[in-house]
């Protein structure tokens, strides 16, 4: 019955994530100006138009995932990973940086949050390949050293949306003590008979040194700690000189992982909540692992009052629910148009019922009538929005206003105007005018930049 659940399990999920993208590549090499210009060569495989190195980069904005290998272990070894992630419409960069005997912990760490920062730079850049096609969110992920590396390059890294482990292993400086300057939310693999990093010498540590609200522990039953990759020589060697032995296969392990992994990206880094609750449901049935469960922040309620006529919108939190026709249930008879004037707008007989509203945007709406909106959500843990040049709608993607001086305060020579959609007040700080003195959660506003830029909501 078990061999049966897991088959069905499987099945489930690989029909759930269906291929979009094709798999391109680049190889490069970055600098850090801050460590010397230390030198950090990188594989990007990312959604592109056509299959192949150096191919053009599909059209969309895509999260990305930074990587770090494990000891001893080459970027190619977690090929599995990329072939299942990127057609999904993520990035997968892998820093190749500390391969030799004697890794440098630190410094892995540091080049894992360096490239991770390298990344939406280079969603800013107009000569980058990447420009306009970095999304907001990234996540920090790594095997064995290169998890416990993770865990050093996320501490006190307001920057990173999520942090995924594999067998991560103990470094130094130490992994479990940075573990409790994370605020990303954490989902931390472990094998049941990993015998190089034990669990409750390694990842148990990590996960409860974690702060409280957003961790999981997931230890996959007769999991090995080489199989969380493809083959490698020495990690071979180095678990065939200890027991106990996994007691599955590679592919049975891998597909554990990705089952959980896929759509625990696409809620935390696309903000699909149902895939929240595909998670959710299957971390509660599958035979194939046990876990720990520390997610204990719960979903609170927002509700916003929209006049007749032109409105904006914005999500302070994350909603639970985030087609149109759950959440706007009970007003959609009112809505005129509902718009980005960019990629989304519909008229308002014309909205498809399981429209995906994205979380990470800002919205202008026309009603008929006034009309309230009421929805659950999860507190964020900080959101980007990439500006580019000249007019967006910007949201407000935090629970606090924000004066738009502060929140534009490392871009005065980028801000052109900020100001209300549905109103008059302003920030247009060439004119030294400002009548619009707080950028208020749940809506939205006009911003024009002369150069493409980043802002952050703390």
């Amino acid at each position: 019955m078990k061999k049966l659940l897991l088959i069905s399990l499987i099945m489930w999920q690989s029909l759930s994530y269906s291929q979009s993208y094709q798999i391109g590549n680049i190889s490069t090499t970055y600098y850090d100006p801050d460590r010397n210009n230390r030198s950090i060569p990188t594989e990007i495989f990312y959604p592109a138009l056509q299959a192949g190195s150096n191919a053009p980069v599909a059209d969309g904005m895509f999260p990305v995932v930074v990587f770090g290998h494990g000891f001893l272990m080459v970027y190619s070894a977690y090929q599995y990973l990329w072939q299942a992630l990127v057609p999904q419409g993520y990035i997968v960069v892998l820093p190749k940086t500390e391969g030799s005997i004697s890794p440098n912990h630190l410094n892995f760490g540091l080049d894992i949050a360096f490239i991770a920062n390298k990344m939406k730079s280079e969603g800013l850049s107009s000569t980058s390949p990447f420009f306009g096609k970095i999304s907001a969110n990234t996540a920090l992920m790594g095997h064995s050293m290169g998890g416990g590396a993770s865990f050093l390059g996320a501490a006190n890294n307001t920057n990173i949306s999520a942090l995924v482990t594999f067998a991560a292993a103990e470094t130094n400086p130490s992994a479990v003590a940075a573990a409790a300057s994370i605020s990303a939310p954490s989902i931390v693999f472990a094998g049941q008979n990993d015998c190089v990093t034990p669990p409750a010498q390694h990842q148990i540590p990590m996960y409860q040194a974690l702060p409280a609200g957003k961790k999981i522990l997931i230890t996959i039953n007769g999991g090995g700690h080489c199989f969380f990759g493809d083959y490698n020589f020495y990690c071979s060697i180095g678990e065939g000189t200890c027991c106990p032995s996994p007691t599955i296969t590679r592919e049975q392990q891998q597909q554990t992982v990705l089952s959980f992994l896929l759509p625990f990206f696409d809620f935390q880094l696309k903000g699909k909540s149902d895939s929240w609750q595909a998670f959710r449901n299957l971390l509660y049935s599958a035979p194939t692992i046990t876990f720990q469960d520390g997610w204990t922040i719960q979903p609170e309620s927002q509700g916003f009052l929209f006049n007749e006529g032109w409105n904006s919108l914005s999500y302070p939190v994350s909603p639970v629910e985030n087609t149109f026709k759950l959440q706007f249930a009970g007003m959609t008879d009112k809505i005129i148009k509902f718009t980005d004037y960019q990629q989304i707008s519909f008229l308002g007989n014309d909205i498809p019922a399981n429209f995906f509203i994205p979380q990470n945007e800002g919205f202008v709406l026309k009603l008929s009538a006034e009309a309230t909106l009421t929805y659950a959500g999860y507190e964020r843990t900080g959101g980007n929005f990439l500006l580019p040049e000249g007019w967006s709608i910007m949201p407000v993607l935090t629970k606090n206003p924000v004066n738009p001086e502060v929140l534009f305060a490392d871009a005065t020579n980028k801000l052109l105007i900020v100001k209300e959609i549905a109103g008059t007040l302003l920030y247009w700080p060439d004119q030294n005018i400002q009548t619009l003195m707080s950028l208020i959660p749940g809506k939205a506003y006009w911003v024009k930049m002369n150069q493409a830029h980043q802002v952050v909501f703390e």
